[in-house]
């Protein structure tokens, strides 16, 4: 038994020292690697911090550029920022469309890398840097399709039916006025639309349908064509043009434009610089890749003006389908004043492809037709007014105009 004790410390007394050496040097790896563990935890932690700021960025940059905008990286940037990513222009890459994953080369998809610096605590002993990254992809599709805006914030009626008025529409209606009554049916008319969306809300008078539960306290939807400005003419080409029957050129016809007959327009812009457009009482007027402007400057004694267009006659129009007046058949100046009223009363005789746009004025139309002729047609005014039975068709794919919904970003990575 003693030989046996003797045995013992006699093993340990010689191998105390190899004992010890193996402390010494798994001692540090033991406590490096509890110390990567912290870090680790750290990175995580940042790792999720970043992905709300690259979900942030993507998401802004989506929007942006279904909006029509540009610069998405500093777009990107901003809404990271806003969100509390820190770091520089450097830190954080924008692909339109992505170059990886499943959604590389998707036209309406925006790739978002976000990278920073993470924090070293144990590991900077044996790393002089490391990045933590985080990866976004979003699209922002369009939630509804409209085909009429009232643009007006805050009168009544900013889109109205008259009493008797039938509007049937291939699309959804949007009033941006926060009024009760923003959109008012006046008795015994019909709206077929959808969706029918209003920034407040909607008076119905007796008799009246509607084929879809208005949304209302709704954002007003966006005008897509508040970059456009109506050109300033150097001259008149044409003063006091009063036309029957024959074909016509683009120009600045100064004074107003009456057309009566057959009359062929040219394609082209028409600027008429102050005076009304007339289209009378049996005139027939036909014309494609035509954009017709109203203003009014100093070069004409007309004043401002608008259009008129008899019932009886026969209207087909067509907007160019690209350029800068791409979609856009007629233009009222927005520096027009509130007062005025454009009368389209062709019923189904007047067919206009493209955008009827008149951000200050009214536009009451009574017009369209349920086969054939014009397959896009848009109202965007200060306020709309529907009389009798208007018609209006949204299949726009090739007409050139822009896109009326609103922006609905989604995140598919």
């Amino acid at each position: 038994m003693a030989g046996s004790r003797r045995t013992i410390k006699s093993f340990y007394g010689a191998s105390g020292g190899s004992i010890a050496t193996i402390a010494a040097v798994t001692l540090p790896v033991i406590v490096g690697f509890l110390g990567l563990g912290v870090d680790v935890a750290t990175w995580y932690v940042e790792r999720r911090a970043l992905q709300t700021d690259a979900d942030a960025a993507a998401f802004g940059a989506a929007i942006h550029y279904a909006g029509g905008g540009n610069d998405l990286g500093a777009i990107a940037l901003a809404e990271a920022q806003r969100n509390g990513f820190g770091g520089g222009s450097t830190d954080i890459t924008v692909n339109h469309p992505p170059v990886t994953g499943p959604n590389v080369g998707n036209a309406k998809a925006v790739e978002v890398i976000v990278r920073q610096p993470a924090q070293l605590f144990f590991s900077r002993y044996f790393l002089d840097s490391f990045l933590v990254s985080a990866r976004s992809v979003a699209a922002a599709g369009r939630t509804g399709e409209f085909c009429v805006v009232g643009l007006e914030r805050t009168a009544s009626k900013a889109v109205e039916l008259s009493g008797g008025s039938n509007a049937t529409l291939g699309c959804g209606v949007a009033v941006n006025s926060q009024n009760p009554s923003a959109l008012y049916m006046a008795g015994n008319s019909s709206l077929d639309a959808s969706p029918v969306s209003i920034s407040g809300s909607y008076q119905l008078g007796s008799n009246t349908v509607i084929t879809s539960t208005p949304d209302v306290n709704m954002p007003p939807v966006e005008d897509p064509y508040e970059d456009l400005v109506a050109p300033t003419p150097s001259a008149c080409d044409y003063t006091n043009a009063s036309i029957f029957g024959g074909t016509i050129s683009p120009g600045v016809y100064c004074n107003g434009l009456d057309l009566k007959g057959a009359v062929l327009l040219q394609p082209g812009v028409y600027v008429i610089d102050g005076g009304d457009l007339k289209v009378n009482a049996g005139a027939i007027v036909t014309g494609t890749d035509v954009t017709i402007i109203l203003t009014n400057t100093p070069l004409s004694s007309g004043g401002w003006g608008t259009v008129g267009i008899n019932g009886s006659a026969m209207v087909t129009l067509a907007a160019p389908s690209t350029g800068p007046w791409a979609g856009v058949v007629f233009y009222g100046d927005r520096n027009a004043p509130a007062s005025d009223v454009n009368l389209f009363n062709g019923g189904a005789n007047l067919q206009l492809t493209g955008v009827l746009y008149f951000p200050s004025q009214e536009l009451q139309f009574t017009g369209g037709s349920a086969v054939g002729g014009a397959v896009c047609t848009h109202l965007i005014a200060r306020t709309v007014n529907f009389g009798g039975n208007a018609i209006v068709k949204n299949n726009c794919d090739t007409a050139g105009t822009r896109h009326l919904g609103r922006l609905k970003p989604t995140l598919i990575e």
